[in-house]
């Protein structure tokens, strides 16, 4: 089972969900320090509502080095762009936070996260 091509986009262009994304990035950054992996982790937890195998947390340790990188050239756009940060994300890099908050929206796009087995 998958999303409709108009769900699928909705999820990812709304400002709503956008907004969402913000603040479980926000939320999650409260309770996890400055760890990368143990935010990972919890994102994935309370997201989809089990551990992050191994496996997935290489892969998204590699996408956000990537989103990371990609925000680290356009860091002129990015404050207009994300609007009000939540307070627990405004100490943090604008690179870093983009990555973590296109990680949350991406989460909130998973087939996993939209239905259940």
């Amino acid at each position: 089972m998958s999303l409709p091509s108009p769900q699928a986009l909705w999820t990812l262009n709304s400002p709503s969900v956008f907004e969402q994304a913000k603040q479980l990035a926000g939320r999650i950054a409260t309770g996890t320090d400055t760890d990368q992996g143990e935010w990972i982790g919890q994102v994935w937890l309370t997201v989809l509502s089990r551990p992050i195998t191994d496996e997935e947390l290489q892969e998204v340790t590699a996408l956000l080095r990537q989103l990371t990188e990609q925000a680290t050239v356009k860091q002129d756009e990015l404050a207009t762009a994300l609007g009000e940060l939540p307070e627990t994300l405004r100490p943090l890099d604008l690179p870093r936070t983009t990555a973590m908050i296109q990680f949350c929206l991406a989460m909130y796009n998973l087939n996993e996260f939209s239905f259940i087995d």
